[in-house]
């Protein structure tokens, strides 16, 4: 049996669609894992652009849009773009663990600009979300380090770094508790934590300086 001329033109038409989605499904995760290595090596400029390249295949590829937030803030010091790209992840996804992560980096960059009633807002916001996990862990530590401890509310800030430490242990949470115990001359624990702190990850200078 022959098969017409139009339904080999249609067959020809659907492979080359489903050919086309297939390959820029793969090619946008390319790109931000190429992004990735690019910002681990210190190549900032070079990831965003294949944060952006990522981001041009699929506009929903969420963890680009933060890291490109984390490239504004952190090195590029453009705070507007990276809440512009943050607040897109909020107005477009319900995902939990995105979330938790999109109010500690929105968090973070108020309290760099000294906008701490706006930076507790964003902490508390994503604590409030149902999630567990490293995000919600760093949103604790994130609250105890940059609203308590640096309002003199050590006993607020513990509470939060415990409870952080509790349910995810990370880097920053005994980074923090390390610095209160240190302040409050508790320097057995201090060292304790900034011990525990190195053997998980982070920038070993300060914490050798600390230790």
């Amino acid at each position: 049996m022959k098969i017409k001329p139009t339904i080999i033109k249609y067959l020809i038409v659907f492979i080359s669609v489903v050919t086309s989605f297939t390959l820029n499904a793969q090619t946008d995760i390319e790109f931000y894992n190429q992004g990735e290595i690019l910002r681990y090596q210190g190549e900032y400029l070079k990831a965003e652009q294949a944060y952006l390249s990522a981001i041009e295949i699929n506009p929903n590829m969420f963890d680009a849009h933060i890291e490109l937030a984390i490239i504004e803030y952190d090195y590029k010091k453009n705070y507007d773009n990276a809440i512009n790209y943050l607040d897109y992840c909020l107005q477009n996804t319900k995902d939990a663990d995105l979330l938790m992560r999109v109010y500690f980096e929105k968090g973070i960059i108020y309290s760099v600009l000294n906008e701490d009633k706006k930076s507790l807002k964003m902490f508390n916001k994503g604590i409030s979300i149902n999630g567990v996990g490293e995000y919600k862990a760093l949103l604790y530590a994130g609250r105890g380090y940059e609203i308590h401890y640096f309002s003199d509310e050590l006993n607020n800030a513990l509470a939060d770094f415990e409870e952080s430490i509790k349910i995810h242990p990370t880097y920053e949470a005994f980074k923090a508790r390390g610095e209160l115990f240190y302040s409050i001359e508790n320097y057995e624990d201090a060292e304790k934590d900034f011990t525990k702190a190195l053997s998980l990850d982070g920038d070993e200078n300060i914490l050798f300086y600390y230790r």
